[in-house]
Order: structure tokens, then sequence, then C-alpha cells
């Protein structure tokens, strides 16, 4: 099932992303790319997944970021210019959930492999540690087509 959007934000062409990957020196994996063009991040109607061996066991994404994004916090500039935690260079967010904690995707490889970065033991100390990211898919495609709408 395709995944549907409450919103989104304005389309952009290869050049944007090629500019942001200048500025930032991130070579980004063809899928996410193909991602950034077709949607260029919002808010997802289908956007809970699971996440194995953190505790909660679920998450749910509040919104994807993209290049140019109507809402400043929702930008991908200035999420990586106004990061509270130095990221190991090869992740790059793309995406918070409600408790504000990060998706991220692996840059180096061409499937994107998916992350949760549980932000919390970091808040007011910036540190960075590997314990508090958890795998979540293997490929950042199939990652889209697993999300779920919440069961009310």
């Amino acid at each position: 099932m395709p995944i549907e959007f409450k919103s989104s934000n304005p389309a952009i062409d290869i050049s944007r992303i090629r500019e942001f990957e200048r500025t930032w020196g991130y070579n980004l994996p063809p899928c996410y790319q193909e991602f950034l063009l077709k949607q260029n991040g919002g808010r997802p109607v289908q956007n809970i997944f699971p996440i194995t061996g953190f505790a909660d066991r679920l998450g749910g994404i509040q919104v994807f970021f993209g290049i140019g994004a109507l809402v400043k916090t929702s930008d991908l500039n200035w999420r990586i210019k106004n990061r509270l935690v130095k990221f190991p260079d090869e992740l790059l967010e793309i995406a918070c959930t409600d408790g504000n904690d990060l998706i991220c995707i692996n840059t180096i490889s061409p499937s994107a492999p998916v992350y949760f970065f549980d932000h919390r033991p970091s808040w007011g100390n910036g540190v960075w540690r590997d314990e508090n990211l958890y795998a979540v898919n293997d490929r950042f495609t199939e990652f889209l087509s697993q999300l779920k709408t919440a069961i009310k």
C-alpha cells in the first residue's frame, strides 16, 4: 500500500538534492532521493512502525523532514544546523516521532537502512551513545511499505 500524507512540502528537483549533498557532504542513497523527489517529507497518515529491541516496541512518525520544508523545524538543513547531538557521519535524521526521537538512515548503503534514535538519554548532555540507536529495517523502501495506521 502506498504511503499517504496529511500534508507535504513544496516539490523539489534533483538540483536541490545535489545542493543539499554538497552543503553537508552526504551522498544520499537513490531510494531516499526518489522519496524526496516524489514527496519531500510531510506528515504521514500511516506512521506506526515496530522497533526491535526498544522497550516501547512501536514508534510513530510525526513528520518526515524535507528540503525547503514549510515548517523550519521540519527542514533537513535546519535539523543538521541545530543538532543537539553530534551524529556519526554516515547517519542522517529524516523524521521525528511525537516524542522528538529521530528516524535516521545510513547514507553510505544504497538500501538506506533505517534506525530509531532514542533521543531522551542525550537531552541536556549532547552525548551520542550507540546503545540508543535501534535497527528498524534494512531497507528504506521496505520501511515505508510497512508503515501502519494507528488503531484508535
